[in-house]
C-alpha cells in the first residue's frame, strides 16, 4: 500500500461528497499515483454512486494537490479563512469542485 483515496462526507440528498488522497511516503509522490487513484474515484462517484459534485477541500499552500486538482477539471471556487488548526497555527483551506453532470 502506498496510500489512501476517498470520497467522504457524501450528502445524497444533494448528490456531493468530499474526495481525499494521501500519498503516505514522500519517495512515492510525484509518479501519477494520486492522479490515478482520484480519476478512478471520480469514475466510481459519477458511475456507481451517481453524485452531481465533489470537492476537494486543500491546505492552502499544497501546490502539490491543488495543480492535480486542477489538472483533473476541479476548480477552485473559494477558500475558508483559518478553517485547519495544526501546530499551533490557523490555515486557510481552500475548495476546489468538480460538477459530475450538468444536470
Amino acid at each position: 500500500l502506498i496510500g489512501e483515496c476517498s470520497i467522504h462526507t457524501i450528502d445524497w440528498r444533494n448528490r456531493h461528497g468530499e474526495v481525499g488522497i494521501c500519498i503516505w511516503n514522500p519517495s512515492d509522490r510525484n509518479k501519477g499515483y494520486g492522479s490515478s487513484a482520484v480519476k478512478h474515484v471520480i469514475q466510481w462517484a459519477q458511475e456507481d454512486l451517481d453524485l452531481h459534485r465533489l470537492e476537494a477541500w486543500i491546505l492552502e499552500g499544497n501546490t502539490a494537490s491543488e495543480t492535480l486538482f486542477a489538472r483533473l477539471g476541479f476548480t477552485c471556487e473559494g477558500k475558508l479563512r483559518n478553517r485547519y488548526f495544526h501546530n499551533s497555527i490557523h490555515k486557510d483551506v481552500r475548495i476546489y469542485g468538480l460538477l459530475l453532470t450538468d444536470a
